[in-house]
C-alpha cells in the first residue's frame, strides 16, 4: 500500500504463485486467488465512500514466464509490476 501526495491510497493485488511441485502444482495458489478476489471487492466496497482508493492489480495478465523461480518476479515480472503501480497511480501524477 501507497498514499500519494493527495492522499491517494494505492492497495495492490497480490501476484499469484506458481508452482511445479507441493499442493499448487500447475496453478493459481488458491490463497492468492481468494485473497485478491476479496481485496477487490473491499476496494470496490470502499470507493463508494472514499474514491481516492486506487488498486494496483498484479495479477491481471502477469504470466508464468515473468516467474523466476515459480514464486518470485524475474526482470519481466518486475516491469510488469512496476507498470502496474504506474497506470494505477498515472491520474495522481502531476
Amino acid at each position: 500500500m501507497t498514499i500519494g501526495p493527495g492522499g491517494e491510497i494505492c492497495i495492490f493485488a497480490a501476484l499469484g504463485v506458481r508452482a511445479e511441485v507441493g499442493p499448487i502444482a500447475g496453478g493459481l495458489d488458491q490463497v492468492v486467488i481468494d485473497y485478491n478476489r476479496h481485496v477487490k471487492a473491499l476496494i470496490e466496497h470502499r470507493r463508494i465512500r472514499d474514491k481516492r482508493l486506487v488498486l494496483a492489480d498484479m495479477n491481471t495478465r502477469f504470466t508464468p514466464d515473468m516467474l523466476s523461480d515459480g514464486i518470485h518476479p524475474n526482470d519481466l515480472g518486475y516491469a510488469h509490476m512496476a507498470s502496474a503501480w504506474f497506470e494505477a497511480i498515472r491520474a495522481y501524477l502531476p
